[in-house]
């Protein structure tokens, strides 16, 4: 069963929408929210796979947040009505109009694209004595993408005090001197072949 989290600013809409993928057996609502922040944080408590929004009246703010989630790595993103103004990085985008044999379809399709359980006893991601936390591990994605700390602070919503910290955690942990060996470093391990 694929775990959906729900975000409209609409509750009639929400509510329908939840009430629809309740009643379709593949589908099971684990976070209904009005606020992207809360949709978000209770999304990934819950294990939601993949994230339906309606962007219908999101704000400028909504959507840079969405990206930066997005950007950040982990989440199949559904988008409903997208925005013209400030373009959302989804995954799936779908209009109000579509009905729900199609809507059911479409995202049947995108949750063939999550990732399959992998059982490795033992392995560690980095292969390191430490292995990476999942934000230590978005962190070092952003930085080995070049963002500044100011700018991965701003795509990840915390202060910039807590992803200087992060950023010495990363290099401690992969023996790195610098953001260039982390880039290297996380480069030459999704080449790798999985052993």
């Amino acid at each position: 069963m694929t775990r959906i989290a729900l975000l409209s600013t609409e509750l009639l809409f929400l509510e329908a929408l939840a009430s629809l993928f309740n009643r379709f057996g593949s589908f099971q609502v684990v976070c209904q929210e009005m606020n992207v922040h809360s949709f978000l944080n209770f999304g990934k408590a819950r294990n939601a796979q993949i994230y339906v929004v309606d962007a219908t009246k999101l704000t400028k703010a909504d959507v840079q947040f969405l990206n930066g989630a997005k950007l950040a790595g982990g989440l199949l993103l559904a988008v409903i009505n997208s925005p013209t103004s400030v373009p959302i990085d989804a995954d799936l985008i779908l209009s109000k109009q579509i009905d729900s044999e199609e809507l059911f379809q479409s995202l049947n399709t995108l949750a063939e694209q999550l990732p399959k359980p992998v059982v490795r006893e033992g392995k560690r991601l980095y292969r390191t004595g430490n292995s990476l936390t999942e934000r230590e591990q978005a962190v070092a994605r952003l930085m080995a993408r070049g963002h500044s700390n100011a700018d991965i602070a701003k795509l990840m919503s915390l202060q910039e005090q807590s992803i200087k910290n992060l950023a010495s955690i990363i290099l401690r942990k992969l023996k790195c001197k610098n953001r260039t060996q982390v880039a290297i470093k996380l480069a030459n391990l999704e080449s790798e072949p999985p052993s």
